[in-house]
């Protein structure tokens, strides 16, 4: 299995940003004022962009999840840009967790996409990536990928499916489970949390 090659002219690469240096920082919901992923607990979870069966993934885990009863699969996104705090060894190299197929690989910059997110099919929104890295690295950079998207994208809706947006589903409401291959590319694997009823915009 190998990666497709692709120009650099075909995507625009992830726009990293220079984020300084945070100890004991955590990610805090501006209302219940508690770490989002504890916001998260105990709330039932939606799989959007999910990876189907047959195809490998990756998966993220909060920090300190495994010890948890009520843990919700992945990272709250907002928390991946601070992965230190936020993911469960986030310092563990990329390359480990990959298959032996994958691993000659491994220093490639590959593309990454979102979707299919329901309402936003008729968009293509693809970033590069680099697996070359650690997994709180890449988690980092798969949510600055997904927060670009929203917010570049959220007002292009086309019904029905589940609307984007600061007055319909939020940043904060969704989660990094991981990310999977289709035998082309990687895909985001994102899930959103709900107290009572599933999310779906008709129109």
């Amino acid at each position: 299995m190998q990666f497709n090659q692709y120009h650099a002219s075909h995507v625009e690469p992830t726009k990293l940003v220079a984020w300084p240096p945070r100890r004991n920082a955590v990610d805090l919901h501006a209302s219940a004022n508690v770490p989002r992923d504890h916001w998260h607990h105990g709330m039932k979870d939606k799989a959007v962009c999910q990876r189907p069966e047959h195809c490998f993934g990756l998966f993220f885990h909060a920090k300190g999840d495994h010890l948890a009863a009520n843990a919700t699969l992945g990272v709250a996104l907002t928390s991946c840009e601070y992965p230190d705090e936020a993911v469960e060894l986030p310092n563990t190299p990329t390359h480990t967790l990959l298959p032996p197929e994958f691993r000659a690989n491994a220093k490639t910059v590959v593309l990454i996409t979102v979707g299919p997110w329901p309402g936003y099919l008729h968009l293509r929104f693809k970033r590069e990536i680099s697996l070359d890295t650690t997994t709180g690295d890449l988690a980092r950079q798969l949510s600055r990928i997904f927060r670009e998207f929203y917010e570049s994208n959220y007002m292009h809706f086309n019904g029905p499916g589940i609307r984007l947006g600061p007055a319909s589903m939020t940043l904060d409401r969704l989660r990094l489970r991981g990310m999977y291959w289709d035998s082309r590319h990687w895909n985001l694997d994102i899930a959103y949390v709900y107290e009572k009823d599933p999310v779906y915009d008709f129109a």
